[in-house]
């Protein structure tokens, strides 16, 4: 297996147990919840630099943060540096889910240890050994 095809295979795992994360959680998407942890992560930032981090556009962030504020998990403050900016911060409600959702990945995630999930991590570390790839 090439390396990218079982990088492949394990962010679609990994997008699976998000999604199902952020039902279980009643956070909405995938998405919603990795940028949850991103602020967990990063604390507060600029709409921007989430755009930049999550390759996607302002007007995306926004919207998404617009979900996430009406659900109380984050809140919008303008930049006291540069007023022109806002920036988002979890809220505690916010920390809470995201603090569940890392320890519910890791919860999920242990089995990639065991043998149904050992041939996709040896193609991976086999893959990155692999000069001719």
């Amino acid at each position: 297996m090439h390396l990218d095809d079982a990088i492949a295979l394990l962010q679609t795992e990994l997008n699976r147990l998000d999604r199902a994360t952020a039902e279980e959680l009643g956070v909405g998407s995938a998405e919603d919840l990795q940028m949850l942890r991103l602020l967990a992560a990063n604390g507060t930032m600029r709409v921007g630099q989430i755009a930049a981090v999550r390759s996607a556009g302002k007007a995306t962030v926004s919207a998404r943060v617009d979900r996430l504020e009406k659900k109380g998990l984050v809140s919008r403050h303008r930049d006291p540096v540069d007023r022109r900016a806002v920036t988002v911060a979890l809220t505690t409600l916010g920390s809470t889910k995201a603090r569940a959702s890392r320890t519910t990945r890791r919860a999920r995630l242990r089995p990639i240890a065991d043998a149904a999930h050992t041939e996709a991590v040896s193609d991976i570390t086999a893959a990155l050994r692999d000069p001719r790839e």
